[in-house]
């Protein structure tokens, strides 16, 4: 049933029945159903982000299921909390809904949020909802709590830079699915979401080229539903920190920029996964430009004088590498060949032409 046929007062209802573990929680005090929320978080410090995903610009349907999307704007707001050092809490939604969407996109893209608030521990705690008579735009707030956080700024000369995972298999995701046609589009907003789509074949078409479903699996995950990484026994080692959003090297250039201080990255040591080596070979690229520029990945990127042995051999549940040092002025990049190249902001900008 199309959602101007359901009703905002009935649209509003199941939200509010879905998440009513909020209810619950003796930190909210007044959950959803109040002009605000009212919280008492126990924590002594409060952290605070927001962002929107507007269709056409961050997210396209023809190939994002509504429960990727939906899990993906929670992860994405709950890695800026993480990246901050604290624990995510409470979430506040918002969307943009187009008056002819029906109502099992609505509950779809609902299934994606609560599976992504159930991940992380948050609880829905409020929002709004409006029609918009062209494209579909989502947004979020989320609030953590922290007792120490970890800024930008406070990069030293000297001090080591660390990634988490392996960056660049979003942007290679998002590079494959730019060469695939519609129908394989439409399969892939089929197979990847909260709920277990058909099995898919063992490759897929990429363009006039077949990549192996195991190889392409991963790279479209990652780029679809994003897992935020937790920072919780990093943070306490991290003298800067910030999220792999926009590029590792843009977002390297920001850490810098906040620090007041330069950066020397070793590409060779940048870890590549198995899946973003075949992606990069299936579309003809260097595997190293998308670790470094290719933006979504939502890893860690931090520095630290040193880190304890155990966290570097997987104590945290997650790879971390040493992909270079801070230095006082310097900002290059070394190649794998031993050239030496300026580190320049290579990534995603909003509004760039």
């Amino acid at each position: 049933m199309q959602l101007h046929r359901v009703g905002e007062l009935a649209l509003l209802r199941n939200v509010r029945n879905r998440f009513s573990a909020a209810s619950s929680d003796r930190s909210v005090l007044v959950p959803i159903g109040d002009d605000a929320a009212v919280i008492a978080p126990g924590a002594s410090r409060i952290a605070v982000t927001t962002d929107l995903m507007a269709e056409g610009v961050h997210f396209n349907l023809s190939y994002t299921s509504p429960s990727a999307l939906g899990f993906k704007l929670v992860s994405v707001n709950v890695s800026d909390i993480m990246a901050m050092g604290a624990r995510p809490r409470y979430l506040f939604l918002n969307l943009g809904l187009k008056a002819d969407s029906d109502e099992i996109f609505f509950s779809s893209f609902y299934d994606g949020v609560q599976a992504a608030c159930e991940l992380y521990g948050v609880l829905l705690t409020g929002g709004d909802m409006s029609g918009v008579r062209n494209d579909l735009f989502v947004s979020a707030t989320v609030i953590g709590e922290c007792e120490r956080f970890v800024a930008r700024r406070g990069a030293q000369p000297g001090d080591r830079i660390y990634v988490t995972g392996t960056p660049g298999e979003s942007g290679c995701g998002l590079a494959l699915l730019k060469q695939m046609d519609s129908a394989v589009h439409a399969q892939i907003r089929s197979a990847i979401g909260v709920h277990a789509g058909p099995r898919m074949s063992e490759s897929i078409a990429v363009g006039n080229v077949d990549l192996r479903w195991t190889d392409a699996e991963p790279l479209l995950c990652r780029h679809l539903m994003p897992i935020a990484r937790t920072a919780e026994q990093i943070a306490p080692y991290a003298s800067a920190m910030l999220d792999v959003s926009d590029g590792l090297c843009i977002d390297l250039t920001r850490l810098c920029d906040e620090s007041a201080v330069g950066a020397v990255l070793q590409l060779g040591d940048l870890p590549l996964s198995e899946a973003l080596c075949a992606g990069a070979a299936c579309l003809g690229a260097d595997p190293f430009s998308f670790a470094a520029a290719g933006g979504e990945d939502y890893e860690l990127l931090f520095t630290a004088s040193a880190l304890p042995d155990e966290l570097l051999a997987g104590a945290a549940g997650f790879p971390i590498t040493c992909i270079g040092e801070i230095t006082a002025q310097e900002r290059s990049i070394v190649g794998i060949d031993g050239s030496v190249t300026p580190l320049v902001a290579r990534g995603y900008e909003h509004f760039a032409q």
